[in-house]
C-alpha cells in the first residue's frame, strides 16, 4: 500500500486483504432493449411439487468468508473447488493449477469480461457434479489467465441468454448453462433456485447460508406465496426487475430510470449475489446518506462518498412486487482505518456506493449481498429457453429483516465490532471547507475494507 504525504496530516491505510467482491456484471450484452410495459408481480402459489423435492434433496451449503465471498463446493474435471455464487453472470469458469479431466476439448478461447477484471481460457467439457446432481458432459472455460479476479471460478447462475460459452457455440444445448442441464436431466424438477446468505457476526468463516435447486430451505417456505416479480422482459438478459420505491427514514426517494421502457416513477435493479456491495445511481447515495443524522459527504474523484457516525443506524426500505424490504442497518455502513500522526482511527463510510462504469445500460441498480442477506432469494427459470415466453423468468422475495429488531441488533452488534477497533474518528473533523482528509479522500487511492 502506498503511503501518502499531505502537508499537516499523514494518513494511510492498515493493510489488510479483505477487499470488497468486486463487480460481476459481465460487459458483454445480449438481447433487445426494454419493451414499453408496466411490470406487475404475479400473485401465485408454487406447484405442490416443489415442496415435494425438499422430502428426498438435500440444501447445498455456502460457505461465507467475512461477507465477502459466498461459495459452493462443486466437483468439475475430477476436482472439488469452490466457486463463488454469481446470479449476476452466467457462465462456469474454474481456474486450477492441477490439470483437469476433460471429456472433450474444443479451439475456442474466451475472455470473459467482468466490471472489474477478466478470465481468459479454452471451452472444454467435462463432469459437475453440484449437490445430489451430475452432469456428465457440462462445458466450461478451462482458465489459464486472470486479471483482478480472486478465488479459483465462479458459478454462474444467470440466464442462458448472458452466457458467452453458450452464444460462442452457437447456442449448441449442450452448452448451456449447469442450471440448464440439470433442468433438462430432470423434467419434473421445478425449474427455481432458491439462496440464502447470511451475515457473519463474529468474523470467521463459517457457514453463510443454502443454495437449493428445485426445493426451498424449509426455514422460509413461506417464500412460495411471494408474488413472482417478471424479469424486465421476457428475453432479459439478466435477473432485473422493477423497483416501486425506495424510502430512507420514511423519506421517499424519486425514482428515475435510463431503462428503455422502464415504467414511470421505477428503476431496474440486478439482483446479484457475486457482488459484495451496492452500485446506485449517485443521486441516489447522496439521498440515503444525506438523510442520516451526522454524515459528511466527502467528494471523491467526483464520485458521491460519504463518511457516516458509525454508531447511527438509519431504516433503508425498498419496495419490489408490491412488498417491503428492511435493509439491515449493519448493511449501510463498511469499517475503515486510517492513521493520523502515528494514531489508528475507525471511519464508517458508505456500502451503497455510486456506479462504476460497467457499459450496462438494462439497469439502474446493483444490489449485491448487502441486499440478498435481507432476503431469501428464489431465481425462477421459467420456459428455460429465450425464444420460450410462455413461462417469463421472474424472482421472489421473502423478506428476512425485521426493522424494530434490526435496531437492537444494530446497536448491540456495531457496539461488539468497535470494542475490538481502534478509537473512532471524530468526523465533524471533516466539516471544515479545505481539510487534509476531504484532500486525501479524493485522491485517487482505493479505501481498503478493514
Amino acid at each position: 500500500m502506498l503511503p501518502i504525504t499531505l502537508s499537516t496530516l499523514l494518513l494511510h491505510l492498515v493493510t489488510s486483504n479483505l477487499v470488497p467482491q468486486t463487480l460481476a456484471v459481465p460487459n458483454t450484452q445480449h438481447g433487445t432493449g426494454l419493451r414499453s410495459l408496466k411490470l406487475e408481480a404475479r400473485k401465485t402459489s408454487r406447484p405442490s411439487e416443489a415442496i415435494a423435492w425438499s422430502n428426498t434433496s438435500t440444501l447445498i451449503t455456502i460457505e461465507d468468508d467475512y461477507d465477502l465471498d459466498y461459495v459452493v463446493n462443486i466437483t468439475i474435471g475430477g476436482q472439488v473447488v469452490a466457486l463463488a455464487v454469481d446470479t449476476g453472470s452466467s457462465d462456469l469458469w474454474v481456474h486450477v493449477q492441477d490439470r483437469l479431466e476433460t471429456n472433450s476439448e474444443t479451439d475456442i478461447d474466451i475472455t470473459l469480461n467482468y466490471g472489474i477484471g477478466s478470465a481468459s481460457g479454452n471451452v472444454v467439457y467435462g463432469v459437475a457434479d453440484l449437490g445430489k446432481y451430475a452432469v456428465p458432459s457440462q462445458a466450461f472455460l478451462d482458465v489459464n489467465e486472470v486479471t483482478d479476479q480472486n478465488g479459483p471460478g465462479i458459478l454462474g447462475l444467470g440466464l442462458a441468454s448472458l452466457s458467452s460459452i453458450y452464444d460462442n457455440l452457437s447456442k449448441e444445448r449442450s452448452a448451456q448453462p449447469l442450471m440448464y442441464n440439470i433442468f433438462d436431466q430432470h423434467p419434473t424438477l421445478p425449474k427455481f433456485i432458491a439462496i440464502s446468505v447470511e451475515r457473519s457476526n463474529d468474523k470467521e468463516e463459517e457457514s453463510g447460508g443454502s443454495l437449493s435447486i428445485g426445493e426451498y430451505d424449509p426455514s422460509f417456505s413461506a417464500v412460495a406465496e411471494s408474488p413472482m416479480i417478471p424479469v424486465a422482459h421476457p428475453q432479459a438478459a439478466r435477473w432485473t426487475v422493477a423497483i416501486d420505491g425506495m424510502h430512507i427514514n420514511n423519506k421517499k426517494y424519486g425514482l428515475t430510470s435510463r431503462v428503455e421502457g422502464a415504467a414511470p416513477g421505477t428503476s431496474i435493479a440486478l439482483i446479484d449475489s457475486g457482488t459484495s456491495l451496492a452500485y446506485i445511481p449517485g443521486a441516489a447515495v447522496d439521498y440515503i446518506y444525506e438523510n442520516i443524522p451526522g454524515s459528511m459527504r466527502l467528494p471523491k474523484n467526483g464520485q458521491s462518498s460519504w463518511a457516516v457516525p458509525c454508531m447511527e443506524p438509519a431504516n433503508l426500505t425498498f419496495f419490489l412486487g408490491g412488498d417491503s424490504f428492511a435493509v439491515h442497518p449493519l448493511e449501510l455502513t463498511i469499517f475503515k482505518t486510517i492513521v493520523e500522526d502515528g494514531q489508528q482511527w475507525t471511519i464508517c463510510t458508505n456500502a451503497f456506493q455510486a456506479q462504476l462504469s460497467v457499459g450496462a445500460t438494462d439497469l439502474d441498480f446493483l444490489l449485491g449481498d448487502i441486499f440478498m442477506r435481507n432476503v431469501y432469494s428464489v431465481f425462477n427459470y421459467g420456459g428455460l429457453t429465450p425464444k420460450n415466453q410462455t413461462q417469463p423468468p421472474s424472482i421472489q422475495l421473502l423478506s428476512r429483516t425485521n426493522q424494530l429488531l434490526a435496531y437492537q441488533e444494530f446497536a448491540v452488534q456495531r457496539a461488539i465490532s468497535l470494542s475490538s477497533r481502534p478509537p473512532l474518528y471524530d468526523i465533524s473533523k471533516l466539516n471544515a471547507t479545505k481539510n487534509d482528509v476531504v484532500d486525501w479522500l479524493d485522491v485517487d487511492v482505493d479505501m481498503i475494507v478493514d
